[in-house]
């Protein structure tokens, strides 16, 4: 999810686009992804929890350099990772419907900045068997309704089998 933050207490925040922040205020829900805060209180907080171990599982990962293409199908286990890597243009994030976010189990998100650009991933750990589709958006940071392009991931997700 997307939303820009309006307000005084948002000056000087500039610096921490795509990463997590605590804001008290009124919020503006316009679309299923994103929106707009009038905050009061706003500061930029780490994660409290700890990352989700990648060690033990199989993860499946695709990277994605465009967009708006023909969708891309993924084969997965239950309870393993699947890892999509989208890349950003300047004043533009990638965000998902935060339902689907719930149907295959979004853990992290994660923006990666490099000499090339910046690159979101995103960390799935898929419960339910079934095939499912993710549409993900690349929206304008300060105006998240206004889509530049679309990707769309088809995850088909295998149950895992019964030791004989």
């Amino acid at each position: 999810m997307a939303f820009t933050l309006d307000g005084k207490a948002t000056r000087g925040l500039k610096k921490f686009v795509g990463e997590v922040a605590v804001a008290t205020g009124v919020v503006e829900k316009q679309t299923g992804w994103g929106g707009r805060i009038v905050a009061e209180v706003c500061e930029p907080r780490a994660p409290e929890f700890p990352p989700v171990s990648r060690d033990a599982i199989e993860i499946s990962e695709l990277e994605v350099t465009g967009g708006t293409g023909s969708p891309k199908d993924l084969t997965v286990k239950v309870n393993h990772g699947l890892v999509v890597k989208l890349v950003e243009k300047q004043g533009h994030t990638w965000a998902i419907e935060p339902q689907t976010a719930k149907r295959v189990s979004l853990r992290e998100v994660g923006l990666h900045t490099g000499p090339n650009g910046s690159t979101r991933e995103f960390f799935f750990t898929p419960r339910n068997p079934g095939v499912h589709e993710v549409d993900f958006f690349l929206g304008k940071v300060h105006n998240p309704m206004q889509v530049a392009r679309t990707f769309k991931v088809i995850v088909n997700v295998k149950a895992l089998e019964p030791i004989p």
